[in-house]
């Protein structure tokens, strides 16, 4: 739980293809001192997060005259108890808006779209003071940085035109963009039917069959893909039987058709969600079909995801009394969780050093009471004693003449 503050928030009311802003009062915590509480952020939340923000900026610009927030930054994005996200209303908290650390946000070159490039900057701080779980692949933070410099570099040639039609476009296509940074393909229902020819059904049945393991909705984007390629029915049996593992002496053909085109296009991910459903098949075909495949690219898998594959092959040879086999896969799983412990403790550095830092901005912050500061300091200390014995935090004592 965190310290909860009451904050004046936007919220938005829309007329038709207009949009006006009223206020609102909120409990929560500003999104810098989220992180500050929390050691990672669940890749769905921060997807979720990113979406809201880009959101909240299209309507604030759908008001009339088409004005800009200008203020978004870690101090001014609210993050209430349920993880909802909103924004500071920009007048009566001006004094947050337009602090110190705000400036770090500001936007120097008037030919940029202001909060395209606060969005950028925002982004870049979440993903540099947060580690994301599971963790974003390699190609996903490649395309999600390129996202960020276009942000950062974006000109008025590429600002929203005053025009309502441009403009919307222009946001359909930064949500997009979103979407394929991150590696999610969702989009509501209502967005569906306005671009159904330009949605990837099947990368969608993949994505909640992996990531979400919500096998109704794969089974259902598996189908719809069937009107776009063909060879998706096997995909749409094996939703299937993750939904109702019922006998389906159909899915063993499945399988196997999946399994050679997995190999053919040396797909690892078509390979994973093989060996989840074989796994609930419990028969010796099932687990020689897992113990048979290989990963060509396993850096390519999430931490996460790569443990669940090397289980299902330790169980595989396990079932088949492969004991050798079955040691050798289970020595690599602890060597894994070795490993995590590792991370643990280099996260765990990380996330003292952070808070240091973030009290050396807090005590810079002259907006802020002495005995505001000394609340949160406190509360650290409690939460975190062992920060005391920190050479860093006994110098920052020092330095700002602290006593407890």
């Amino acid at each position: 739980m965190f310290e909860k503050e009451e904050y004046e928030v936007i919220k938005f009311v829309e007329r038709g293809e207009d949009c006006y802003i009223v206020s609102d009062y909120v409990e929560g915590v500003t999104l810098y001192r989220w992180i500050q509480l929390h050691e990672e952020i669940e890749k769905d939340t921060l997807e979720q997060w990113i979406l809201k923000l880009i959101r909240q900026l299209n309507f604030f610009q759908k008001q009339k005259g088409n004005p800009r927030y200008k203020y978004l930054n870690p101090y001014t994005i609210i993050i209430t108890e349920e993880d909802d996200i909103t924004l500071l209303y920009p007048e009566e908290n001006s004094p947050r808006l337009k602090g110190k650390f705000a400036k770090k946000f500001q936007l120097e070159n008037s030919n940029q779209d202001v909060d395209l490039y606060c969005l950028g900057r925002t982004i870049q701080f979440i993903m540099a003071h947060i580690k994301c779980v599971p963790c974003l692949r390699k190609r996903e933070e490649i395309r999600l940085l390129i996202f960020v410099k276009k942000c950062l570099e974006n000109t008025h040639k590429k600002q929203l035109k005053k025009h309502n039609r441009k403009r919307l476009k222009w946001i359909v296509t930064l949500i997009g963009a979103i979407f394929f940074l991150i590696g999610i393909i969702f989009l509501p229902v209502k967005e569906e039917k306005k671009c159904e020819g330009d949605i990837d059904y099947f990368s969608l049945g993949m994505y909640y069959f992996l990531e979400k393991k919500d096998y109704a909705k794969s089974k259902i984007y598996f189908q719809k893909a069937g009107e776009q390629v063909k060879g998706t029915g096997n995909y749409v049996r094996l939703s299937e039987f993750m939904l109702h593992q019922s006998n389906d002496k159909g899915i063993k053909g499945s399988l196997q058709m999946i399994e050679r085109e997995a190999d053919k296009e040396k797909d690892i991910e078509k390979k994973l969600m093989l060996a989840r459903g074989c796994v609930l098949i419990e028969t010796d075909w099932a687990y020689e079909m897992i113990v048979e495949m290989y990963l060509d690219n396993p850096e390519e898998l999430s931490e996460d995801k790569l443990s669940e594959w090397n289980e299902y092959k330790a169980l595989a040879y396990e079932k088949l009394s492969l004991w050798k086999e079955a040691g050798t896969q289970y020595r690599i799983l602890n060597e894994q969780e070795e490993k995590r412990d590792e991370k643990e403790k280099m996260y765990r550095e990380k996330f003292v050093e952070m808070d240091i830092n973030y009290l050396k901005e807090l005590w810079k912050e002259e907006t802020i009471l002495a005995e505001e500061k000394q609340r949160v300091l406190q509360n650290m200390l409690k939460d975190n004693p062992q920060m005391k014995e920190e050479k860093s935090f006994i110098q920052f004592i020092q330095e700002n003449h602290i006593q407890f």
